[in-house]
């Protein structure tokens, strides 16, 4: 699948810094079907003889991808229409420089909702040759799955001891939970109990001081504090923040600074 942007965001890569453009490369021809990585694996099973199958869980596993073609945008300048060794090296050490998925954003000025970002690994870097010279830049990008995800949100709540206070999540993923950096800046000592009531998940951390920050990454499982704990996780009862889509109802046993920090998935496949 060849796509088409107007700018192209990939860690310190941003195309719209160069004399370059992508083009889809047709002679005509439109592909008019793209694999969105959300076609889900199905597990089921029969009940006895049964003709009807009982539905147990699904997944997605397929890692879609795209390839975009860059060219050199040479029309009303003096810029040469090929890309010249220095270009080729730099575009190479910032593309594929970092090994795993980096975010990818793509924009097209076209269409209006573009605050999307993918989970994204160059797979693949090809020359398009003409003689000697290398006239176009191909790259392939694979996603790390289906979805796109939002821009960063940052929620801060002013949370009282016991009080309710409510965090809206608008994933597209109805399956799976979004996992948050939480950051907790405790209000007074004692032990902290954050509760979703919308699930009855509970994370407690004891021992707190007053004033001190506590980070917590759920979908990484990691956790840290402004001040030194040798043991920190003695404290911590493995229960990691998470995300219901839709309305999450908190409560917080302590006074508290409390800031949730993710990214809602997307099912949009590739806007551009």
């Amino acid at each position: 699948m060849v796509i088409t942007c107007d700018d192209l965001i990939f860690n310190d890569f941003h195309m719209s810094d160069y004399p370059i453009i992508s083009s889809n490369g047709s002679d005509g021809e439109i592909d008019d079907t793209e694999n969105m990585g959300l076609t889900p694996n199905i597990t089921k099973v029969f009940n006895g003889e049964s003709p009807h199958s009982i539905f147990i869980s699904q997944k997605y596993e397929d890692n879609p991808t795209f390839t975009v073609k860059f060219a050199k945008a040479v029309c009303g300048s003096d810029t040469e229409d090929y890309f010249g060794e220095n270009e080729l090296r730099n575009f190479n050490r910032l593309l594929t420089g970092k090994p795993g998925y980096s975010w990818l954003k793509l924009v097209n000025n076209e269409i209006m909702e573009t605050d999307f970002y993918y989970r994204a690994r160059v797979s693949a870097v090809e020359y398009e040759r003409l003689g000697y010279h290398v006239v176009g830049y191909d790259v392939t990008f694979e996603l790390d799955g289906g979805m796109a995800y939002s821009e960063e949100q940052n929620i801060v709540i002013n949370a009282r001891a016991n009080t309710k206070f409510y965090v809206y999540c608008n994933s597209d993923d109805l399956h799976d939970y979004t996992r948050p950096v939480i950051k907790i800046t405790a209000g007074s000592a004692g032990n902290l109990t954050l509760t979703n009531n919308s699930d009855s998940w509970n994370m407690i951390m004891n021992n707190m001081r007053a004033g001190e920050i506590l980070t917590v990454d759920s979908k990484n499982e990691l956790l840290s504090s402004s001040r030194t704990r040798t043991y920190i996780l003695n404290d911590f009862n493995m229960h990691w923040p998470r995300l219901l889509p839709g309305k999450n109802e908190y409560v917080c046993s302590m006074n508290a600074n409390i800031t949730f920090t993710f990214r809602a998935a997307r099912k949009v496949g590739y806007v551009s």
